[in-house]
């Protein structure tokens, strides 16, 4: 195959792995095994040149750093024979799994490095429309069961007020899932192309004004905010309206900006008063408990082992020996609930030191690209993805999006993204 024959080919792995990120986690794992599988068959004899291109992205270094501390997280709670209120973790190779996430955004990024400037925009053009499907989608599935249907629990407590009028034939039944198939990781997918939809209108406002393009990303903005509310997410509620300020502050000026900020916090103030809001923050007290359960278990895990953790993913494991041992009872297993905790509580501050590095590098990278650029499509980007990294953490207070299997893939596509934007319009330049 001729080199235009291959970076052609290249060209639609790129198109068919941006399709592939908002579909069900087996069709993304299909698409970044046809990706890599590109990479190697039509990059042969270029692995050095990708190579030379991937270690000197700014992102490689915090990367690098925290697969070790990862790694050498399960490394050092096997040898050390560490003991938690007297149970052990059980280390074995398949805790390794997720070490594949960090890596697959350079194989990406090398493709992404192949694309001409207008093949390139057809990527990002097709990642963002097709965000928007998945936000439509999510709406529908607020009033339609379909795909893995998640029911809202409190339309079935007793004195559920369902309201009347308008507000009877509003309300839905089932949490926007997506193809994700759980609430609070579709929340963190539709996250980024929320951000840059709203990124966009700021970009354009100020070029524009009140514009037909201009009044057609809001109207894409609006879809992603109603498929957020849809996934009935507390935590998802909070994230993007906050988002939308940040998105105010940075990329608007003047009346627009505090017009913007006062729509929000209005809209929050009428939310918050209604029946839905008031029935999903209220009624389900499980949720809270649980959350202070598993977040008391692993502020213990970090007490005890704060360099190093107590191996990578094992909190979920360990967690019974401190519901066992301190609060005397069955509690609820799972991964920390936060980012930061879980982090910590399973790599350390080794860990925790890489997280944040990586996180602030990416938001420092898109940032310039929002600064350095003046091409309406990558300032939009560069803003959105800002804010997107800032949705993310948020939703990541009370979830562990960051490791979250079908949303690290969005997480890598967005990651490589930036890595090329950064490397073809900043220079690459730190």
């Amino acid at each position: 195959m001729t080199k235009p024959g291959k970076d052609r080919a290249l060209y639609g792995v790129a198109l068919l792995y941006s399709v592939c990120v908002y579909g069900p986690m087996a069709v993304m794992s299909i698409g970044a095994g046809i990706t890599l599988a590109a990479w190697l068959g039509l990059r042969w004899g270029s692995y050095g040149k990708d190579l030379r291109a991937m270690r000197q992205s700014p992102v490689f270094g915090p990367t690098l750093f925290l697969g070790v501390a990862c790694l050498w997280s399960l490394v050092w709670a096997k040898a050390s024979g560490l003991a938690f209120y007297g149970m052990r973790p059980t280390i074995t190779w398949d805790d390794t799994r997720k070490a594949w996430h960090l890596l697959f955004p350079f194989i990406l990024f090398a493709v992404f490095a192949r694309l001409g400037a207008a093949d390139l925009r057809k990527v990002v053009k097709l990642w963002f429309w097709l965000g928007v499907a998945s936000a439509v989608m999510g709406i529908v599935q607020y009033y339609v069961p379909f795909y893995e249907p998640m029911m809202l629990p409190h339309t079935h407590y007793e004195g559920h007020d369902a309201g009347t009028g308008l507000l009877r034939l509003l309300e839905g039944r089932w949490h926007a899932t997506g193809f994700a198939g759980f609430h609070l990781s579709y929340a963190a997918i539709i996250g980024f192309p929320a951000a840059v939809s709203l990124a966009a209108m700021a970009v354009l406002f100020r070029r524009e004004g009140l514009s037909r393009r201009t009044g057609m990303v809001v109207f894409t903005a609006l879809l992603f905010f109603i498929a957020n509310i849809c996934t009935y997410s507390k935590i998802a509620w909070l994230a993007m309206p906050l988002t939308v300020v940040l998105i105010a502050v940075v990329g608007f000026q003047g009346k627009p900006r505090y017009v913007i900020i006062g729509a929000i916090v209005a809209f929050c103030a009428v939310f918050s008063m209604s029946s839905s809001f008031r029935e999903r923050m209220g009624a389900d007290k499980r949720t809270y408990t649980e959350r202070e359960q598993v977040w008391g278990a692993n502020l213990e895990m970090i007490r005890q082992f704060p360099v190093f953790g107590v191996g990578w993913h094992r909190n979920s494991e360990l967690s019974r020996a401190y519901y066992a041992k301190v609060l005397h009872s069955e509690g609820f297993e799972s991964h920390a609930h936060n980012n930061i905790l879980d982090q910590w509580a399973t790599t350390g501050l080794f860990g925790l030191i890489g997280f944040f590095w990586l996180n602030i590098v990416l938001v420092w990278m898109s940032f310039r690209l929002y600064r350095d650029n003046h091409d309406l499509l990558w300032r939009s980007m560069g803003l959105g993805l800002v804010a997107g990294w800032f949705c993310l953490q948020l939703n990541g207070t009370t979830q562990v999006n960051w490791w979250d299997a079908t949303v690290m893939h969005q997480i890598g596509w967005v990651t490589a993204i930036t890595m090329e934007g950064y490397r073809r319009y900043c220079g690459g330049r730190v």
